[in-house]
């Protein structure tokens, strides 16, 4: 191959793939169980169990359990990520020096608030809000992470993050960009295979991505690493629509990373045969993620001088970055511009992202086609249909009986999860549309309170 080029073509108006990517998907109310919702004590934290489910949060906030049928799926629920591991243009450019003295190697997650509630007898939500500070209390900002729980195991994250990082002290210039703004979280080190949707099969960052193709691919994790000389951040890919992590029981081989036209782009299992693992999509208005799944942490990468030093944690570190900033090269010695400012990540900014945590289990089989954005996941009760997606696609021109009602819930979770949203909205980038984008009115015709 001496060289590819790729470029979208939209879809026919009116046409039936088109009608396809965007019709909600409705599921029977029978299928989704019920979930219970109970309180370990102020010293242990909240528990959410169902049928093969459970969840527990502990008290310090953080998701601490995810079991399905038994299975571990995540061994470190998702914090706030605004460090990486520098890179030598980082270091030679003076941002790492930046970076240390304000704290953010050491930046940690102080829990500030932690609410549940169960609005649905299959659906259980907890609410946590943080507040990120240095070593040395230097302040880096605030988040806030709601997980909705539902009873077939998939788990809803929405995170709200506001970076207020200054300089580490006033002789220092402005600090003029986090590493990254994202999630980290951890995974069981048997989930030994990454295969995702977007680009690849080499690292890609933002602005080093060129020679990167759109596709599925398929990786042992232990081969996303790239050993430079001096260990640093490395082995990312970047335009991810979802990350599937799982067991290698049954995978395909690697053919599939380097033909990713003969790949099934939009289900991530392809011909997997019942592994074990966990799959990440990005939901609503999230825009394409930056991902590193790693088996060698961020403070690792950055304590090694070589490649040998580095020793696996016994998890595998995922990274997924709504943000990520580039890794330049136009030049390795100029201060605070081996890095074009085009490729930076405002240490001062409100952002939001929403994700979507599905389980890979035998027990369950093959999950859904991934389709991100384009179908809307209800949550069903009783008669009413409740719509909890950050992008509606079309108005629910297909909505069931009993409209005002699915309608007045949703509003009233929505309102929830995003009291201020009138009022923020205008102040978030990638965030959910206006309240009333939930609670469309019942089509002509229908009876809204049959």
């Amino acid at each position: 191959r001496v060289g590819t080029q790729q470029f979208v073509l939209p879809l026919p108006p009116n046409s039936a793939a088109a009608a396809a990517a965007t019709t909600p998907l409705w599921r029977e109310v029978a299928a989704l169980g019920q979930l219970s919702l109970a309180c370990l004590g102020a010293s242990d934290g909240w528990r959410v169990e169902g049928d093969g489910l459970l969840v527990e949060f502990g008290a310090d906030g953080a998701l601490r359990t995810l079991q399905v049928d038994g299975e571990t799926l995540l061994t470190d629920g998702p914090q706030t990520c605004m460090w990486r591991a520098p890179t030598d243009n980082d270091e030679a450019g003076g941002y790492a020096h930046l970076w240390r003295s304000a704290g953010l190697d050491t930046s940690r997650s102080v829990l500030e608030g932690m609410r549940a509630w169960q609005p649905l007898p299959s659906l259980a939500v907890i609410t946590t809000d943080w507040r990120q500070v240095g070593a040395n209390g230097q302040p880096h900002g605030t988040s806030s992470l709601t997980y909705m729980i539902h009873a077939d195991g998939q788990i809803e994250v929405r995170c709200l993050m506001q970076p207020t990082v200054q300089s580490g002290s006033a002789s220092e210039p402005p600090l003029p960009t986090l590493g990254r703004l994202g999630l980290h979280m951890t995974v069981p080190p048997t989930f030994e295979r990454a295969v995702w949707l977007g680009n690849g099969p080499h690292e890609n960052y933002p602005d080093r991505c060129a020679a990167a193709v759109f596709g599925r691919y398929s990786r042992q994790v232990r081969s996303l690493h790239t050993p430079y000389i001096v260990p640093s951040e490395n082995g990312g890919r970047g335009g991810v629509q979802w990350l599937a992590l799982t067991t290698t029981q049954g995978h395909e081989n690697d053919e599939m990373a380097e033909f990713p036209e003969r790949a099934s782009h939009f289900n991530p299992y392809g011909s997997v045969t019942k592994p074990v693992g966990l799959v990440v999509c990005r939901e609503g208005l999230t825009p394409p993620l930056q991902m590193s799944a790693s088996y060698y942490s961020a403070a690792n990468l950055a304590a090694a001088s070589h490649d040998h030093e580095l020793h696996s944690s016994g998890a595998v570190h995922v990274h997924l970055d709504v943000q990520h900033m580039g890794v330049g090269g136009h030049d390795s010695w100029t201060k605070l511009a081996t890095v074009g400012a085009d490729y930076y990540v405002s240490p001062r900014q409100n952002a939001a992202m929403s994700l979507r945590l599905m389980p890979m289990t035998p027990r369950r089989g093959e999950m859904p086609d991934v389709c991100v954005a384009q179908r809307a996941r209800p949550i069903l009760t009783s008669g009413a249909q409740v719509l909890l997606r950050a992008v509606l696609p079309q108005p629910l021109s297909e909505a069931p009986a009993k409209a005002a009602q699915a309608n007045a819930i949703a509003q009233a979770l929505f309102t929830a999860n995003y009291p201020n949203m009138e009022a923020e909205q205008s102040t978030y980038s990638h965030f959910p549309p206006t309240a009333e984008q939930y609670s469309p009115a019942p089509p002509a015709g229908s009876n809204s309170t049959s």
